[in-house]
């Protein structure tokens, strides 16, 4: 083999190495231009907190909204104080202000409470009323509260402000979410 047929393979070799390097460059660019798809656990836009204000002032959002999806982005133990106040502030915002949680059975769920983000004020009473046939037990707040079928129960807010998930006959999967407002 001559020198001439030598270089010519090394041409040819390095060619093709320069070839593989910006075929490999142009992908990533590739990559690195398309828009990514937002992961489904990923915290919503959040609105400005409410401060002071009165609470029945903020409406909650439309009612199309998932409150499951909000269910299963409930911090967790983990969360940073910021990610804890943006979801506290955000479940502000959702929260409906009523003086009773109802529950009932539906064909998806034995234990379904309306509304599913109920917001009251510290040191206020709200009710729950069972409309089920069956006896249930909310676990809140290391709280148990057993509401016997077809009645109605009073419940008393004596515990700190914040946002607590709860389950409903010990399945481990929230239900809803208790808000707990502490505003003068």
């Amino acid at each position: 083999m001559g020198m001439g047929n030598k270089l010519m393979i090394v041409g040819i070799v390095v060619l093709a190495v320069i070839a593989v390097v910006l075929g490999y460059q142009i992908y990533q660019e590739t990559l690195a231009s398309k828009p990514q798809s937002v992961s489904q656990t990923q915290t919503p836009i959040l609105p400005q907190t409410v401060g002071d204000t009165n609470i029945s002032q903020v409406s909650p959002q439309p009612q199309d909204i998932d409150v499951e999806s909000i269910l299963k982005q409930f911090p967790s133990s983990t969360a940073t104080d910021e990610e804890r106040i943006k979801s506290n502030d955000y479940l502000l915002s959702l929260g409906q202000e009523v003086d009773t949680l109802t529950i009932v059975s539906s064909a998806t769920a034995n234990c379904s409470p309306t509304p599913k983000i109920l917001r009251v004020k510290k040191g206020t009473e709200f009710k729950i009323v069972n409309q089920d046939n069956v006896d249930h037990k909310l676990s809140m707040f290391q709280k148990d509260i057993s509401v016997k079928a077809n009645t109605t129960i009073t419940v008393k807010t004596d515990w700190g402000a914040g946002a607590y998930g709860y389950v409903c006959d010990g399945t481990g999967r929230r239900v809803g979410i208790l808000h707990i407002i502490d505003i003068q």
